[in-house]
């Protein structure tokens, strides 16, 4: 049987039952502030780093609370949290190539079956798309740039002299945005591309994305648990990912199928970069591994949303957590 989903409001939480399922996504923005008055189950979808305690802003000295959980007997949690008998480590990663095959936008095999993995053209060297300064980010980007001519398409260049001053309002959240490069003042082995990208436009992002050997996708941070989008679009697109963030990348990806660039040791991926470059039978080589750290093992457990994946085996987990099986 199918419900329609009904916004949760002062006048629906009226009408809510023992029997109603309250879906919260940490991004929504909700008219009831007490949620412990609703009467049913609660499933919390936590899937970002910087959010997993509702007042994240609040929090003391601007630390991460990456354990909360909602209170509640029948509170229940997706995201970075450790596997609890009211939480499921699925990390956003998982979530976002769901989402993809369910909009059409993406196959599933191109992710799980090494026959079906994308290839780039191997005509450029390296992508770099990114506003949101992060410095590690940047000092990476410019030491890359001494391997080969790396293109860029926002903000950040790799100009790692030009860091964002500190907000003025003690109020303002927002991610500090990256200083390009004068045009005159650019290393000519950055380059800037002008292009329509961003989430919007997945398919430009990967189309563009085919054309390069390497992307360089570093997370914001490196949270325990948290795997974006990011590694998995360079992925789709056929190119080698350079990764950085959190260790638990491994549990999802094959280690053989990316490079994880460490900011305090550069030089352990700058060289194996080199190698690549200067052998591409070995490139080759890293292509044709398979995407996934243990195969059917990493499906059943982090990407069976439903019964046509390994039989459901993660929704089922889901369910029997929130006692609805």
């Amino acid at each position: 049987v199918t419900h329609t989903a009904i916004p949760l409001t002062e006048d629906s939480m009226n009408d809510a039952t023992e029997g109603d399922l309250l879906i919260v996504h940490s991004h929504q923005y909700c008219q009831v502030e007490n949620l412990q008055e609703f009467p049913g189950r609660q499933l919390h979808i936590n899937s970002e780093y910087y959010d997993i305690h509702p007042k994240h802003v609040d929090n003391p000295n601007g630390k991460l609370t990456l354990n909360y959980l909602p209170p509640g007997d029948k509170s229940f949690v997706l995201g970075l949290h450790e596997d609890t008998d009211k939480s499921i480590r699925v990390p956003f990663v998982s979530m976002r190539l769901w989402y993809l095959h369910m909009t059409k936008q993406a196959e599933l095999e191109k992710i799980f079956d090494v026959n079906f993995k994308p290839k780039n053209t191997r005509e450029n060297f390296l992508l770099y798309i990114n506003s949101h300064y992060i410095e590690y980010r940047e000092d990476a980007a410019l030491a890359l740039s001494k391997l080969g001519t790396i293109h860029t398409g926002g903000k950040c260049q790799g100009n790692v002299d030009a860091r964002p001053p500190p907000p003025t309002d003690p109020n303002d959240t927002s991610a500090p945005q990256c200083t390009p490069f004068e045009d005159g003042l650019r290393p000519q082995s950055i380059q800037h591309i002008s292009r329509h990208l961003g989430l919007q436009n997945q398919r430009n992002n990967m189309e563009l994305f085919s054309r390069y050997r390497y992307a360089l996708v570093m997370e914001n941070n490196d949270a325990p648990g948290y795997v974006s989008e990011k590694i998995l679009h360079a992925f789709l697109s056929g190119t080698v990912p350079i990764y950085f963030g959190s260790s638990f990348v491994f549990e999802i990806f094959n280690p053989k199928a990316f490079i994880f660039y460490d900011p305090t040791k550069p030089e352990q991926a700058l060289r194996q970069i080199q190698f690549y470059e200067n052998n591409p039978s070995s490139y080759e080589k890293m292509l044709n591994e398979p995407i996934l750290a243990s195969g059917q093992k990493t499906i059943v457990r982090y990407f069976s949303w439903d019964e046509t994946v390994g039989n459901g085996m993660l929704k089922d987990r889901i369910r029997d957590m929130m006692g609805l099986l």
